[in-house]
């Protein structure tokens, strides 16, 4: 039993996460009066799951999370303004993404999944870092204060 819990735990986790994310996407936009803000988009479910499978690692920083989609939404963005690039945008934005995000230290694959960018600025933000840091919030209340009260543990001041 315990092993389907250990298996159980990040899949709940996770769950938690994109409810959030689902909350904060009805409610905060008409609460800070920002109708261009937004957290849900179908690739968080992999930030989701990237963050509570494997908690520890590199990519599951919040500055490689966050950051990774800031570059890519830039990216995307940029390259949709140029005009340039026709049919092959999503591809061009892609690969310049990727280069960025290795060059300023952001890895984040699944940020990839934005680079197809946006004639709207606000999409820089939203609905991909905005997300991704409202994962990472919970993320942190997850790990930090109810998954050791479910292991059984407390955490001392």
């Amino acid at each position: 039993m315990d092993d389907v819990m250990n298996h159980a735990m990040p899949a709940i986790g996770a769950a938690v996460g994109l409810f959030a994310l689902g909350v904060c996407n009805d409610q905060l936009p008409g609460l800070l009066g920002q109708d261009w803000l937004g957290f849900m988009s179908p690739h968080l479910a992999a930030v989701a799951a990237t963050l509570w499978l494997m908690p520890n690692a590199p990519v599951s920083q919040p500055k490689n999370v966050v950051g990774a989609h800031l570059v890519v939404g830039a990216t995307g963005w940029l390259v949709a303004q140029s005009g340039m690039f026709g049919d092959w945008a999503g591809t061009v934005s892609f690969v310049l993404a990727m280069m960025g995000m290795g060059m300023v230290d952001v890895v984040h694959p699944a940020a990839l999944a934005m680079a197809a960018g946006g004639d709207d600025m606000m999409g820089i933000l939203s609905p991909g870092a905005t997300g991704a840091a409202a994962l990472l919030a919970v993320h942190h209340v997850w790990f930090n204060h109810v998954k050791p009260v479910l292991d059984g543990h407390t955490k001392s001041a």
